[in-house]
């Protein structure tokens, strides 16, 4: 069985291994203690993992805006009212307790781009 790298991640469920790529998840739902990975394509893989967990095997591109969600940040197209809008068309809700941490995060998130952006264009 192959290995997952530090892009990607091994979901165990019963005796089959899976690897998913970590850019192809759009976030994370739990519910009764199983995992709903909901990737880009509409696929949605299940599984069971306690999600600190999974947080713990996830980069900083992903944030727990809920006690039941993982969003990640790279399909995030925007936020508003305590919602997370996905690319997907999918709206992932926003506690108020982590309301003003994921602000500050997702700003983080907007400048590192811009930097990385700008770094790519004047080397070109």
């Amino acid at each position: 069985m192959q290995n997952a790298s530090e892009d990607s991640l091994l979901v165990q469920k019963r005796y089959e291994g899976r690897i998913i790529l970590k850019d192809e998840i759009v976030f994370c739902e739990i519910i009764d203690r199983k995992i709903y990975l909901n990737r880009a394509f509409g696929e949605v893989v299940d599984y069971y993992e306690r999600i600190e967990n999974l947080e713990t095997k996830l980069d900083n591109h992903f944030f727990r805006c809920h006690r039941s969600y993982l969003i990640n940040l790279r399909h995030l197209k925007s936020d508003k009212n305590g919602t997370a809008y996905m690319d997907s068309g999918k709206e992932d809700p926003v506690s108020r307790m982590r309301s003003k941490e994921f602000s500050g995060v997702v700003l983080q998130y907007m400048k590192n781009i811009s930097i990385v952006r700008k770094t790519v264009w004047s080397n070109m």
